[in-house]
């Protein structure tokens, strides 16, 4: 159900593009993409830069740890 989607798909596809093409040209695909959703995310309230800033020491960690 697209009104029950916090990011709708085509919104969110459409910032990530101009995203991508403004500030983020200069990154490999992959990692244009996560920090256009990362950003489009914080924008709209979905999720903080402190709240974000833990998930990734999080993963981080993770990923170390292995």
């Amino acid at each position: 159900n697209e009104g029950s989607c916090v990011l709708p798909s085509l919104e969110r596809r459409g910032e990530q593009d101009d995203l991508v093409d403004s500030h983020y040209q200069h990154l490999p695909h992959p990692e244009r993409q996560l920090l256009a959703l990362a950003h489009s995310m914080i924008l709209r309230g979905v999720i903080t830069e402190e709240d974000l800033e833990k998930h990734v020491k999080t993963v981080t960690a993770r990923l170390n740890a292995a």
